[in-house]
């Protein structure tokens, strides 16, 4: 595969880790709103049961929208570098 391929595979790449990020940091802020208006409304009830609901809610959401953020920010990091080495004349 030549070097042009490779760098359009990678820039392809870098765009679908880019939207996942986009992706993962608007859910997180999201539900973090709601979360505050809920609150700000007393929409939540404050008994035991329903903050254990609440928490348990809130890993299966936040956790995977997390780990998708951390992930993509990984992969963004490192495409560009990538990149470069393909091509050093190509400035990032």
């Amino acid at each position: 595969m030549n070097n042009r391929l490779r760098k359009n595979i990678l820039d392809l790449s870098y765009n679908k880790y880019l939207l996942y990020v986009s992706l993962s940091v608007m859910l997180i802020t999201m539900y973090l709103v709601a979360l505050l208006i809920a609150t700000l409304t007393n929409q939540i009830q404050t008994q035991f049961i329903h903050f254990i609901i609440l928490i348990l809610t809130s890993i299966i959401i936040l956790t995977p929208a997390s780990g998708m953020l951390i992930h993509s920010l990984h992969h963004l990091k490192r495409i560009p570098q990538l990149i470069g080495e393909l091509d050093p004349n190509t400035k990032i």
